[in-house]
């Protein structure tokens, strides 16, 4: 740095002066890092860090850009992380794992540090950035939208514009009803902004084979009928909604006035959170699921005889094994239910097991060779298929013939 400014090359005009400035940089900070030059020792503290780290930074000493490191790692907390963690991010010098275990810790204590005030001064591209993360660790998304609205609020007239930015960041199909309605209903940003109260409005949309299209077909439907934790199954012109939030509701299409209209449907005999749905004939079957804290699954297997609604859900032999986040499929006119999470071990687990209309019964089956919850299942000419799923990439199928995944 300094051979360059005082050599002899043209441009640098910091060689013919007796005094130079050192621009963007802190007295602290250089005397520091010229001090570490003579005698190889250098305090850090918080009055310093900063100062010591922008001179190393420019001036690439690396042993004390790995002291600054250090000291990061040993004075992280809730108050301080998200600062840490932009400069970290705007700066090649620090080392990926560091980067790593700094996005841990925000995901991590994302709702401890939420009640402290560095949050309120973030960028909004960063806030924005934690926000649509997978892996922001949370109780509920209420928390999550608590700390957009927060934000917003320290700064009403220089931040409204951002609302509908961060709202989209913001998991909408995990909002409870109350919360939607006496909330987010009264917030003045929110209602003050049409895009805001846009997004949430329950929307539907539907593909066109014909266009090769998705057409939204503008759907609104009462906050309180919000489709989460559900299966969904189509019969005929009908979409049927069955467990979670909704616990039983269908959409009808009516053709000839080219409109969608929800209608209700009679109550499951329990609650079904997360369960595997399937259709076998004209009878829809809610299987497995769990309460609304997924504290507890259970082995409950309702079905609706579509065709004569009015008769209400009728039970049928228990499942083996408590599941939810499991999926349901018709092969061969049985019930498949493969997959899900054991609530007592908290754990994906992989079992199968078979439901025959005729017995009555359900059988154990080869089991997947990857333990999966919360997964794509679809049956494709006689070929079940199982994709992804909670923290899983994996795609396998299952043969009836040779009875193997």
């Amino acid at each position: 740095y300094f051979r360059a400014m005082f050599g002899l090359r043209e441009g640098f005009v910091e060689s013919s002066k007796n005094d130079v400035v050192l621009h963007d940089l802190h007295p602290k900070g250089v005397n520091a890092v010229i001090s570490y030059f003579y005698n190889s020792k250098i305090e850090i503290n918080a009055d310093n860090f900063e100062a010591v780290f922008a001179v190393a930074n420019m001036w690439d000493v690396k042993f004390v850009l790995t002291a600054c490191e250090n000291y990061l790692r040993v004075h992280l907390s809730a108050n301080n992380c998200l600062g840490f963690q932009i400069l970290v991010h705007q700066s090649s010098a620090f080392s990926e794992n560091f980067r790593t275990l700094l996005d841990d810790f925000v995901n991590k204590n994302f709702m401890l540090i939420c009640q402290h005030e560095e949050m309120l001064i973030i960028p909004v591209e960063h806030l924005e950035k934690i926000l649509k993360g997978d892996e922001l660790c949370v109780k509920s998304e209420e928390i999550v939208c608590q700390a957009v609205l927060r934000w917003l609020r320290h700064d009403v007239t220089g931040r409204k514009q951002n609302a509908a930015r961060l709202l989209l960041a913001v998991r909408l199909g995990l909002l409870s009803d109350s919360f939607i309605t006496l909330v987010l209903f009264q917030n003045d940003v929110i209602q003050c902004s049409d895009e805001c109260k846009n997004l949430l409005r329950q929307r539907v949309m539907r593909y066109s084979i014909a266009t090769k299209e998705w057409q939204d077909l503008n759907v609104e439907m009462p906050l309180r009928n919000y489709i989460i934790h559900c299966g969904l199954v189509a019969h005929g012109e009908t979409i049927y909604a069955i467990g979670g939030l909704c616990n039983a509701i269908k959409l009808s299409s009516d053709v000839t006035q080219q409109s969608l209209t929800w209608e209700g449907l009679p109550q499951t005999v329990v609650d079904h959170y997360r369960p595997g749905v399937c259709l076998l004939g004209d009878n829809v079957f809610i299987v497995g699921g769990c309460d609304r804290a997924h504290s507890d699954a259970h082995t409950v297997v309702e079905q609706l005889d579509i065709s004569d609604p009015h008769a209400g859900w009728a039970g049928v032999a228990s499942l083996t094994t408590p599941r939810w986040g499991l999926g349901a499929v018709v092969l061969n006119k049985k019930i498949f239910a493969v997959g899900g999470f054991d609530t007592d071990n908290r754990a994906p687990i992989s079992t199968v097991e078979v439901y025959s209309p005729r017995n009555d019964t359900w059988t154990q089956i080869k089991p997947l060779n990857r333990a999966r919850r919360r997964f794509g299942i679809a049956e494709v000419d006689g070929t079940i298929f199982v994709a992804g799923g909670f923290s899983e990439d994996s795609v396998e199928y299952y043969n009836p013939l040779s009875n193997q995944w």
